[in-house]
């Protein structure tokens, strides 16, 4: 527990391309990528800073109910999780888990207790490492966990301020991109939504607005933390891989790896029906979207981004 460890945040709005970063960092020998959206460094801001070391454990227990900690116990149960490698229900991969939920949680409680403080930070590495213990053999050489973050921006200041060794990478695509993905998107169980023409629009609108001021509360954060953040483009990541991948590890002070160019995650290759998970953009907003739909999203914006910081106070 003496050993250094830096958090690396990837964040995003949904289908922004956040986990195809994440699973390619996966590749790296000093990352653990986390394959479970469980939320726990989030869960966890609501306990002190420093807090001293209690008689029981309660206080985390329901901090970690305010997470997604418990997915774990699910993931355990099924075995694995289920990753969509596109929008189409039939392109997914089935990545094994094994691990024993509950002699996982009694074994990273014991060793809280050896804890001078449970801090959020440090009750988020331990019970990471007791992960990485369970699923890596070479644990011992990872000292950077990956995992994805949250899109409400005032909990992510919150995170800032609290996690002293945390890295922020922020992910986005044009947002009528991410809004085809959402649209298109069908989760393994889950039926195919549909929509009625009014009901449609609305959805459209709304998503644009709260992704354009989501976006621009991004710029605001990156500007006042320009020292540990980083915004990546998907479709850079995509056209070149490699170049912005170093570019990446250079920012977490980390070396390039080769196998880093094939998304794994816990080492499964994340590709089926002869598609890969960081192939370029799957779901094309021009399939997707009609022309008006797609000027209807770039004029709000547009708006957003000259005017928002007005509404938002800044």
């Amino acid at each position: 527990m003496n050993k250094p460890i830096k958090h690396i945040c990837i964040t995003g709005w949904n289908g922004s391309g956040k986990s195809v970063l994440l699973s390619l960092l996966n590749g790296h020998d000093n990352v653990f990528s986390i394959p479970v959206h469980d939320k726990i460094p989030f869960g966890l801001l609501q306990l002190q800073r420093n807090l001293k070391k209690g008689l029981d454990s309660r206080p985390i227990r329901q901090a970690l109910n305010n997470s997604s900690y418990y997915n774990w116990e699910l993931v355990a149960k099924d075995g694995g999780v289920t990753i969509l490698i596109s929008s189409k229900k039939d392109d997914k991969v089935f990545v094994p888990i094994e691990m024993n939920f509950y002699e996982f949680e009694e074994s990273w409680n014991k060793k809280l207790f050896n804890m001078d403080l449970w801090s959020s930070e440090a009750v988020s590495n331990l019970i990471y490492q007791e992960l990485s213990s369970i699923l890596y053999s070479n644990y011992n050489k990872m000292d950077f966990f990956a995992y994805l973050g949250v899109k409400d921006m005032t909990l992510m200041e919150e995170y800032n301020e609290t996690f002293d060794n945390n890295l922020i990478i922020f992910v986005s695509r044009p947002i009528e991109g991410m809004i085809a993905t959402c649209l298109d998107r069908v989760l393994p169980y889950e039926s195919k939504k549909t929509y009625t023409k009014i009901l449609r629009i609305k959805k459209i609108v709304n998503q644009s607005i709260k992704i354009s001021f989501y976006e621009l509360k991004v710029r605001n954060f990156c500007i006042k933390n320009p020292i540990n953040t980083k915004e990546i483009l998907f479709s850079d990541l995509i056209e070149n891989k490699k170049e912005i991948l170093k570019s990446t590890l250079e920012f977490l002070s980390l070396e390039y790896q080769d196998q880093q160019v094939y998304p794994t995650l816990l080492q499964t290759p994340l590709e089926v029906n002869g598609k890969s998970y960081d192939e370029a953009e799957h779901d094309d907003p021009k399939k997707t979207l009609s022309a008006l739909e797609i000027y209807l999203i770039k004029f709000i914006n547009i708006i957003i981004k000259k005017f928002g910081n007005i509404f938002l106070g800044s």
